[in-house]
């Protein structure tokens, strides 16, 4: 387990099966769908795992 703020994701490949997110929010804002697809591409190595797992916690925090 590795437990990371986002600069870790953002370009650092592991071999890590599942990626969990505790939220979808960036100091209050709601992280691009590029940024996204950049997280959640970090789950499932080539020819290491035949999926990459992601799993985001979905909250109303934020939401006025």
């Amino acid at each position: 387990m590795i437990v990371a703020t986002s600069t870790l994701v953002q370009g650092v490949n592991l071999r890590v099966s599942t990626v969990i997110s505790s939220t979808r929010y960036q100091a209050g804002t709601a992280i691009t769908k590029r940024d996204f697809w950049n997280i959640a591409g970090r789950a499932g190595r080539a020819f290491v795992d035949h999926e990459g797992k992601i799993l985001v916690a979905l909250d109303n925090y934020w939401k006025g």
